[in-house]
This record gives structure tokens, C-alpha cells and sequence, in this order.
């Protein structure tokens, strides 16, 4: 086998393509093949997992973004307690021509029935599940690429013979006809912003390096780590000065700005800082990867190019790192969905970048159905959307849509199916991502609804189970001591909304609902919406939920459709440059009191913004006090309460009225209270709190902060 390995990789290098390579079977047999690897073939062998003794370049499938920009010859990806699909991807990305991409399975047949650590990002569950649905599917797609070597343990190898492929000719340092003719168009531009992109290997990063080479402007650089501007820097002959996003920022707002910006992989900069930094300069390249594995870059064309005045598409189509028709690529793309399919239904609904001579603004067609959203599973729940428009109900070509609920487990025996759904919903979000088909063919609590006419996929909806919490749990959820994994509107409700029963009612989270183009504002989505609102009444829940970045538009449908507004974040989210909005539309009594509640609450707030009165405390407010003050509830949870509060209190309160009254940055507020960081801050601005609800009322109080307490769900207020 090492003759075969040796002499295939020798030939990988001439005709210039990668294969991948696994290697099933216990940890001992695949870890001592890699070895041999390794010293059979020299090479980075960049490894991503868990590290072994003498691994080389390692990382771990969370930090491997971090080196997003950078080429390795070889790499190992250690997939035996957990397949990251995305940072697998990530890494494929990586690898130059001639290279091996090594992937370490748990034993073939058991495969589908372990728990895959991976599962805690996107399952929404306490403990890794097992994941058969796209294991099986991962293997189907590994048995049938006829240019992948597949090693199982305890079997003899089978060497596949392939056949001899044309000599490769690298790219000898200059420029390519494709990239030469965007670098005339660039080194003549006086002004504009022009956005570069293409699927990973096609030279975006050299292009940008070669810019700064050739121009006579001064050019700036920024990415989200130094690392992801190696590539560039190389090709920029020291004519290029590299900035992280934040500092550059900071720079330009004291110094005049360079001729160039030439910002590397920015679909994964925030996109309000993004916006910012364009604004200083007269000429902007900005280069991003679209292809769906890093969830971002269909986002940075649906959200950020859309809402520039002006902006210059361009794109790359030839790889550099590899030959056409590389088997790893083209494995890959079939393996995660990652290539789109033909729509049906009268088009493909997926955006495209227009060629390179278009001239002039290019504006990109929004979806006209919504987009509810799935915010991202941690804490801070950014929330990302898609622009709908309202539906104005026509015709249909063939008649009228039929409507189907396919069960998670027909994604299996209906590949097809999948596909045609997938890449519905790719096309229409922006976050959607290899975590996204993971989710959806194996999490728990997963429901679908299908629209098609003439046998073609036009519209989809998918929902998520959510609540159903103890009284116990949803207390600790409200107080800031808890945030178990998932519910993540339902637990929003109660963490930031102050809402406890949300989380202890049965509900159902619009997760992702889209239209193929042909077929828009023609009632698909609201009635995907129906749909979905009839069967979760029949299900016996009590709310449905979306959470969304809010825009008129997306106001304006989802009330349309019946759901009520009920809570907008305080600050614009770094995903979407919008602020996260969630609405309701109740489904039974108690969940129409819930919702009304709800509503009380977020028009009260409201109102403070308006300075419209209503500065006395209410029960919600003391509790939100008091769960600040004598438990873990985030300040921007209780800012209502707490401008309430200072505006009756007569105490100073400098750390409060520091940051909510005179709008003092934490940094300044830590100088001038002179306490040692943010942490001991927010400790003091909670002790301010306690003191300024004593001078009230103490008797108040000591309820109060008997409620904020571990089981104070119980506790008995009546007596205030």
C-alpha cells in the first residue's frame, strides 16, 4: 500500500488535483497509518481534532477559521468522536494541489450508531446523539465517488486504479487571463466598491496582493485575523499595511485614509463595522468566499451588497490550488449540498454574481417570501433574516401548489428530495450551512412542511419544537443561572424578555421558510404559515415563534401573517447589521395570555424611548430590579426597569447613571468609578441597584429579592 500511496500522490502532484483518503477503523489502526504517512510523504499534514503525540500543525475544528487564507500540503481531519462538517470543509479548502486529505472514521458499520460530539452545536440536546440519517448519507456519498480510497479496518484495501490525467501547468506567479483582466478593471478605477467572489482556490487573495503590488495608491489591508492575509501579503511586495478590523477603524477616525481598501474574507467581518470602514475610503476591494459551508458568504450578498449605493461585482471561476474537475472539490460539493442544483419551479432560486463587465450599481433580487431565521446557539442570540415582500396572490403555472409534511426520516430514502429542499433554502438564508443539513436530518423536535407544483420543489417551511421547561428550570432560565442547550426563542423570552411561562409552554420556532423566485407573491409563504399554525394546534402547542432581524419589511409580513411583536434587542447584531426582533402568534388560551403579557411589557418599554410617562414601578419591574440586583439577569434585560428606577431614585448611583443616563463607554466608567474591569463594573452597577430598591421600599425588597432567589418561583408576593 505505501507504493501506491507514494506512486498516486506522485501523480496527484502532475496532473494537480487532491483525493481524499479515510481510513475506518479503532483509533490505534487509523493513528498508525497516519504516522506512516507522514513519513512517507512530506508535507504541513495540518491535523484538525483532537491533537496526537507528534501530529505537527494542529488546530481544532472551532479555531480552524482562524486560518482561513492559508495553504498546507496534506491534511488529516480527525472525525472519530465528532464530524464537524463545516471546519472539514474549511480544511478541504486549505490543501494545494497534489495534497491528501486523510479522514479518521470510527469503524464503518458502528458509525452510524455512536454519538457524535459534533451534535452539541446543533442539536439542541444535553449529550452528543447519534446521527444515522447523514452518517448514512456522508457514507453513501463515500462508497459512490469513484476517485475516493476508502480503508476499512480488518478488510484487505482494494487500490482503485484511475485513470491518467493531463499534466498540470501551475500558475507561474503572474497574473492568469481571468485575474489579469480584473486587475486592469481595478488599477483603473478612480472610485466604487467592488466585491470579489468565488469558491475557495480561484485566487481572490493573490488578486488582491497583486492590486496592492501594481497600484501606485497606498493600500490598507484588514482581515479577520493576520493569518487569513498571508496569502495576500505575499503577493503585495510590502505595499500593503495590515489592520485588524477594529483598529483600522480606530485609525480612521484619526488619519486620513489610504487610496485602497483591500479587506480579506469580509463576509466573516460584522457587517456593521464593515459598513463603517468602507465609508472612509474612495476605493474598496472587498473578497469573500459564496459556497455555503461557512454560512456567511450568501449573506454578505443578500444583506451587505445589497444595501450599498453603488458596488462592482466580480468573480474568479478557474482554480489556482488545483486543476478543474478536482475529485476532492467535487466530492465535497456532492457530500455537504454545497453546488446548487436546477430549482424547478421556473428558475433557480440561488443568486448569482453578475460577469465581470457588468459596470454601474448591480443590484441582487431579494427574496420576496421571508426568511425566519435561526439564531445562532449561544447566549447572545444573534439572529440573522431575508427580505420578504407581501404576498399578492396570482396564478400559477400548471395549478395551484400542492402541500406535503415529509417526516425527517424520508431524507434518507428520498435523497432527491433533500436536495431540492436544501438548496431552496440555501439559496434564501444567508446562515444556512453544512451545521444546517446536520440539523436537519437528525435533530430532535424537526418539522417540515413541502410546497411543490409539478413534481418541483417551490417552497419550504421548517419548524422546531421548543418549551416545555419545569417551572423550575424556566425560573433559573429568567434569574441568569441557567441556559440549557436550546429553546432558544422560548428562552430568550424568559431571559430577555422577562417572560418565564414562555419557556414552560409548548411552542414552535419558525426556523427557515423560503420561496423559489418564480413563485413568489403568490401566497406560497403564508400559506406554508397556515400550514404550519394548523398543524401545531392540532400538535396542542401553545404559541409559534419566530425571531428575525428586523426590517419594515419583515415587520410588515409577519404581523400579516398573524404574529405579534413582542421584544426588540437592544443593540444591532453583528450577523445581520439589524436589530434582532422575536413575534408570537398564539395558539391557545394560555398562550394568548403569555403573548399579551408580552406585548404589555414591550409597548411599556417602548415608551421610555418616547419619554411618554410611565416611570412608576410595576410588579414586572421590581422582579426585573431584583433579579438584576440579587441574581444574574443581564442589564439589557431590566433597562426599562432600571431607567425607571434612577428616575425615582434620589440616590447618585454613579455606575448607573454612568452608563444609562450620560452613556459613558465601560472603559471610561471603570477610569472614573476606579474599579479594577468590566466585571467588577457590572458587580458594582448590581449593588447600586440593591441600594437604590432598600431606600424605596424595604419591605418590598426582602420579597423581591426572595423571588430572584433558587426555587423563588414559589415565593408569595401577594403581601407587598
Amino acid at each position: 500500500m505505501a507504493d501506491w500511496l507514494a506512486e498516486t500522490a506522485a501523480s496527484m502532484r502532475r496532473s494537480g488535483i487532491r483525493r481524499l483518503l479515510v481510513l475506518s477503523g479503532d483509533p490505534l489502526w487509523s493513528a498508525s497509518l497516519v504516522r506512516e504517512l507522514r513519513l512517507l510523504l512530506p508535507g504541513d499534514w495540518l491535523w484538525v481534532g483532537r491533537a496526537e503525540d507528534g501530529a505537527g500543525i494542529t488546530t481544532t475544528p472551532a479555531a480552524i477559521k482562524s486560518l482561513l487564507g492559508r495553504e498546507f500540503q496534506h491534511g488529516v481531519f480527525d472525525a472519530r468522536t465528532g464530524l464537524a462538517a463545516d471546519a472539514l470543509a474549511a480544511l478541504a479548502g486549505m490543501l494545494t494541489a497534489g495534497s491528501w486529505l486523510v479522514l479518521l472514521t470510527p469503524p464503518w458499520d458502528d458509525w452510524p450508531l455512536l454519538p457524535d460530539r459534533d451534535s452539541l452545536r446543533w442539536s439542541e440536546q444535553p449529550e452528543p446523539i447519534a446521527t444515522p440519517s447523514f452518517i448514512h448519507h456522508f457514507q453513501h456519498s463515500l462508497q459512490h465517488c469513484h476517485e475516493t480510497a476508502l480503508f476499512r479496518q480488518h478488510q484487505t484495501p482494494s487500490l482503485p486504479v484511475w485513470a491518467a490525467r493531463p499534466r498540470w501547468q501551475p500558475p507561474k506567479g503572474g497574473p492568469t487571463v481571468e485575474q489579469q483582466a480584473l486587475l486592469e478593471r481595478l488599477l483603473a478605477a478612480q472610485s466604487g466598491i467592488y466585491v470579489l467572489t468565488a469558491p475557495r482556490g480561484r485566487g481572490k487573495s493573490t488578486l488582491a496582493g497583486m492590486l496592492a503590488a501594481g497600484t501606485k495608491a497606498h493600500c490598507w489591508v484588514a482581515a479577520p485575523a493576520r493569518q487569513a492575509a498571508d496569502v495576500l501579503a505575499q503577493y503585495a511586495a510590502n505595499r500593503a499595511r495590515f489592520f485588524s478590523p477594529d483598529a483600522l477603524l480606530e485609525h480612521c477616525r484619526t488619519h486620513p485614509a489610504a487610496d485602497w481598501l483591500l479587506v480579506d474574507e469580509a463576509a466573516a467581518i460584522p457587517l456593521p463595522l464593515l459598513r463603517q470602514l468602507i465609508s472612509y475610503f474612495p476605493r474598496v476591494l472587498l473578497t469573500t468566499t459564496v459556497q455555503g459551508y461557512e454560512g456567511t458568504g450568501r449573506g454578505f450578498l443578500l444583506k451587505f451588497c445589497a444595501s450599498l449605493p453603488q458596488w462592482h461585482s466580480l468573480t474568479l471561476q478557474q482554480p489556482l490550488r488545483w486543476a478543474a474537475a478536482d475529485p476532492l472539490e467535487s466530492w465535497l460539493a456532492e457530500a455537504l449540498l454545497l453546488d446548487p442544483v436546477s430549482s424547478g419551479g421556473g428558475g433557480n432560486p440561488r443568486l448569482s454574481c453578475n460577469p465581470p463587465d457588468s459596470a454601474g450599481p448591480v443590484p441582487i433580487p431579494a427574496p420576496q417570501e421571508p426568511g425566519g431565521v435561526e439564531p445562532a446557539q449561544d447566549p447572545s442570540l444573534h439572529h440573522h433574516g431575508d427580505e420578504p415582500a407581501q404576498d399578492r396572490s396570482a396564478g400559477y403555472y400548471g395549478g395551484a401548489p400542492s402541500f406535503s409534511e415529509p417526516g425527517q426520516e424520508s431524507w434518507e430514502r428520498h435523497p432527491q428530495a433533500l436536495r431540492a429542499f436544501y438548496d431552496l433554502l440555501t439559496g434564501a438564508h444567508y446562515r444556512t450551512s453544512p451545521l444546517d443539513l446536520r440539523r436537519l436530518m437528525d435533530a430532535p423536535g424537526q418539522h417540515f412542511i413541502v410546497a411543490r407544483s409539478q413534481d418541483a420543489v417551490i417552497g419550504g417551511l421548517w419548524t422546531v419544537d421548543e418549551g416545555g421547561l419545569t417551572p423550575e428550570m424556566a425560573h433559573e432560565v429568567w434569574a441568569g443561572r441557567r441556559r440549557p442547550p436550546g429553546n432558544l426563542v422560548a428562552q430568550s423570552l424568559a431571559a430577555h424578555g422577562g417572560i418565564r411561562t414562555a419557556a414552560q409552554l409548548l411552542s414552535r420556532r419558525v426556523s427557515r421558510i423560503a420561496v423559489a423566485a418564480a413563485h413568489r407573491r403568490r401566497g406560497v409563504g403564508r400559506e406554508l404559515l397556515r400550514q404550519a399554525r394548523m398543524r401545531a394546534a392540532e400538535d396542542g402547542l401553545d404559541f409559534l415563534s419566530v425571531s428575525f432581524g428586523l426590517t419594515d419589511e419583515l415587520r410588515q409580513f409577519w404581523q400579516a401573517s398573524g404574529f405579534r411583536l413582542v421584544h426588540i434587542g437592544s443593540r444591532l447584531e453583528a450577523s445581520s447589521g439589524c436589530y434582532s426582533a422575536m413575534a408570537l402568534l398564539p395558539l391557545s388560551a394560555a398562550g394568548q395570555r403569555m403573548t399579551q403579557r408580552a406585548e404589555v411589557r414591550f409597548a411599556r418599554a417602548q415608551r421610555l424611548s418616547t419619554d411618554d410617562g410611565g416611570w412608576e414601578l410595576d410588579d414586572g419591574d421590581w422582579r426585573d430590579l431584583a433579579g438584576f440586583a440579587f441574581a444574574h439577569r443581564p442589564p439589557e434585560a431590566c433597562r426599562a426597569a432600571l431607567l425607571r428606577l434612577l428616575r425615582l431614585s434620589p440616590l447618585p448611583l454613579p455606575a448607573l447613571r454612568g452608563e444609562l443616563e450620560q452613556r459613558l463607554g465601560d472603559a471610561e466608567m471603570v477610569a472614573r468609578i476606579g474599579v479594577t474591569g468590566k466585571k467588577a463594573l457590572l458587580i458594582r452597577r448590581r449593588e447600586e441597584t440593591a441600594a437604590a430598591l432598600l431606600s424605596l421600599d424595604e419591605k418590598a425588597c426582602g420579597i423581591w429579592r426572595r423571588v430572584s432567589e433558587p426555587g423563588g418561583y414559589l415565593a408569595d408576593v401577594s403581601d407587598i
